[in-house]
């Protein structure tokens, strides 16, 4: 249903919020018609206090606090939910707090720099600031306190700014300080010239306004278009499927005026700032807007002038939404109605059917159901056939490590030279080379060793207890492991796989718990929670403690110390020792165990991570769902089955019974995938490409029972559809 929605327009405020507001409250009585909506078109000059005065870029003689300090001491409340944008009279300080915006005040929302709310069904963007060719292409590199450059350079606008806005679909309106350039020809320009003849050179030289601006106003057409800065109001219309606007006004065109320096005379009622303090005369090519231009017809623009008792510095119009919402907010950020907040936007929310989606149905089945696919004989545990793996790798590692020695004294039997580089140079990149060959593959083989040793922590390397310990202990330790730390944490995660609280790797987060603004695309990269290093950072945290285990686990804890410190010693003594020294640990050591990292880090990520993996809160998680939280992956052809023992293709079985050692998981997993059918997820797909994919896919999730990831403008690929009892196949008892 179409709802039509009652809109006050302002141009500059100049700190005049009471006059603006009982202007429109009277407007109000007046006219028996309340008004849902305030816009600011800039120059609000929000200073909280005398401090912000200095970051306030006007002469001296004009500084004074304003009215707003006593709305965001909430002194006075703000009688309408009021959307303001920057201008270049304004407490930059504090603005460059909510850069990408947000509440200056209670019930005063900014847009930012540049963005995008969505209010009761209406799309309002905005650009704060004014255009200089000298900063257009620079980033912000003004810091407080601020030069006498910095506070005007601090308002500009920037390149990378407008670029964001231009992704956006069509706007219901857009809001900003500086015009549009040129939009003065599609007006009444003598009448302009008339009334503010100081423009008569820019509008014949076509400078007039924000060339960025004017880029904007041709990508998205937007339906209205509100400016200040000027201090004039001035009416104009956009046909884009129309004609294009009548020639621009020559000097003979021109209407005459009384004397010719009229035109070089400055504007009365502007503020006495040099902005262009270090302008040089620079032409800036208009950048073209894309070839998928926004659908649309017109755009109404209107430039409204500062606050005064002329009374035209307010406009109010009616605009016509899709929905028919009281537009209202609050500025505490627990308020529960989310409709009520104005919400970021990188491009304007897209609505998905939830039949195009993938249809994941929640598994109803129990863990009985899971363990009786599989063959009895695939639970039985071999040391001795374990220990073959093992003394596999063992061998592997020493070949490798022996091969690497000669490789110094190979590169020497390189005895020849090019043109662009010598003898030593090649040697000197063999060698490079030939270490580097090394490093990936001897990374390969810890990684190998590494999954055993995973194994034996979940007594899978052999059926006993003492063995598994002593063994996992012994490789753990030598690859920077805590072994009974790293065990104790590694049982949680598999007791809880795919809870949204209680599960321990890779947990996916909603975008508050990930500080990011609702629907703002934002640097997301892999989550380094197991990184490198981390687990020692954990371990130290709030010592003697021992906050991340129970106090019945201190001795095993110890013994994990103790085994990271012997491992440490030994490879202080081999760099301190060895003919080699600690070029030689790091060629031989240090280099392939970052490999190792690397890949474990991967491994797991992509595990447990991918648009169509279900997450479950409290309500929904069973044991036998979130088992079935997990995805196979084939790696790298035969890197996975055989360096890295299956332990990515085999993965889902794995979170089922992590009991079944590898040599008889491939087996298991082909009997259990018989069993769940359409619930068993794999990939056949690169790796790495699926690595990629994953990050740009995986952003956040909603606070929902079965929450699927999202991407960057707020789209999931996947939706839960929970079994019916008379088709589940499962049966039910009372």
């Amino acid at each position: 249903m179409l709802g039509g929605k009652h809109i006050a327009v302002e141009g500059c405020s100049h700190g005049e919020l009471d006059a603006i507001y009982d202007q429109i409250l009277a407007k109000e009585k007046e006219t028996s018609q309340r008004v849902d909506l305030l816009l600011l078109c800039g120059d609000v000059q929000a200073a909280r206090n005398d401090a912000d005065l200095h970051s306030l870029a006007v002469p001296v003689k004009y500084r004074r606090l304003g009215d707003f300090h006593r709305y965001y001491a909430e002194e006075r409340m703000a009688p309408i939910l009021t959307i303001v944008i920057g201008g270049n009279h304004e407490a930059s300080n504090y603005l460059w707090e909510l850069y990408f915006g947000g509440w200056l005040a209670p019930n005063i929302y900014y847009l930012g720099a540049a963005g995008c709310v969505k209010v009761g069904g209406l799309v309002i963007a905005g650009a704060s600031g004014i255009y200089k060719a000298n900063d257009y292409t620079k980033g912000h590199y003004e810091r407080q306190p601020y030069s006498p450059g910095d506070l005007r350079s601090v308002y500009h606008t920037r390149q990378f700014e407008i670029g964001k806005l231009r992704f956006l679909h069509r706007p219901d309106i857009f809001l900003s300080h500086d015009w549009p350039n040129t939009i003065e020809q599609y007006g009444e320009v003598y009448d302009l010239i008339r009334r503010k003849p100081f423009f008569r050179q820019e509008i014949q030289s076509s400078s007039l306004g924000s060339p960025p601006l004017q880029s904007v106003l041709m990508t998205l057409h937007p339906r209205y278009w509100f400016s200040a800065h000027l201090h004039v109001r001035y009416a104009a219309k956009i046909l884009f499927n129309g004609p294009t606007p009548s020639k621009v006004p020559t000097a003979t065109s021109l209407p005459p005026v009384a004397q010719q320096a009229v035109a070089d005379e400055p504007n009365p009622e502007a503020l006495e700032i040099d902005d262009d303090f270090d302008e040089a005369p620079i032409h800036v090519k208009q950048e073209d807007p894309p070839s998928t231009a926004a659908e649309a017809d017109t755009t109404e623009f209107l430039a409204l002038s500062k606050c005064s008792s002329r009374l035209d510095f307010l406009e109010y119009i009616d605009v016509t939404t899709s929905h028919d919402t009281e537009l209202t907010a609050e500025s505490d950020p627990k308020v529960d109605d989310q409709d009520k907040v104005p919400r970021y936007s990188s491009r304007q929310e897209q609505v998905v059917d939830s039949n195009e989606l993938f249809q994941y149905k929640v598994p109803d089945l129990t863990v009985r159901d899971l363990l009786s696919s599989i063959p009895k004989h695939c639970f039985e545990r071999s040391t001795f056939r374990s220990s073959l793996y093992l003394l596999g790798d063992v061998v592997q590692i020493v070949m490798l490590a022996y091969a690497a020695s000669w490789i110094d004294t190979l590169s020497t039997y390189a005895h020849f030279s090019t043109s662009f580089a010598s003898e030593e140079t090649i040697q000197r990149s063999i060698r490079w080379i030939l270490w580097g060959v090394y490093g990936f593959y001897q990374g390969l083989v810890f990684t190998g060793v590494w999954v055993i040793a995973h194994e034996c922590g979940h007594q899978a390397y052999s059926p006993s207890k003492t063995i598994n310990n002593a063994v996992g202990w012994v490789l753990h330790s030598a690859l920077l492991v805590p072994y009974h730390s790293w065990r104790i944490s590694h049982a949680r995660h598999h007791a809880g796989t795919g809870h949204m609280t209680r599960d321990e790797v890779f947990v996916p987060r909603t975008r508050e718990d990930r500080g990011m603004l609702p629907l703002r695309p934002a640097g997301c990269d892999v989550p380094s929670q197991e990184t490198f290093g981390e687990w020692l950072a954990e371990t130290l945290e709030d010592v003697p403690l021992y906050n991340f285990v129970e106090l019945r686990h201190r001795n095993q804890i110890i013994m994990s110390d103790v085994g990271i410190a012997l491992m440490l010693g030994a490879l202080f003594a081999w760099g301190h020792f060895s003919s080699g020294g600690w070029k030689e640990v790091a060629q031989y050591y240090l280099v392939p165990y970052l490999w190792t990292n690397n890949w474990l880090v991967m491994i797991t990520y992509l595990q447990h991570t991918d648009p169509l993996l279900p997450h479950y809160d409290a309500s929904t998680w069973n044991f036998a769902r979130g088992a079935l939280c997990t995805i196979d992956r084939n790696w790298l052809g035969p890197v996975g089955p055989y360096l890295f023992h299956g332990i990515s293709e085999t993965h889902v079985l794995h979170h089922v019974c992590s009991k079944i050692p590898h040599y008889h998981a491939w087996e298991a997993s082909e009997a259990l995938q018989k069993r769940i059918g359409v619930h068993y997820m794999k990939s056949d797909e690169n790796v790495l490409v699926s690595l990629w994919k994953t990050i740009r896919s995986c952003r956040f999730v909603k606070n929902e029972p079965v929450a699927f990831y999202h991407n960057a403008n707020g789209v999931p690929k996947g939706v839960a559809v929970f079994p019916q009892v008379e088709d589940s196949g499962v049966a039910f008892s009372s």
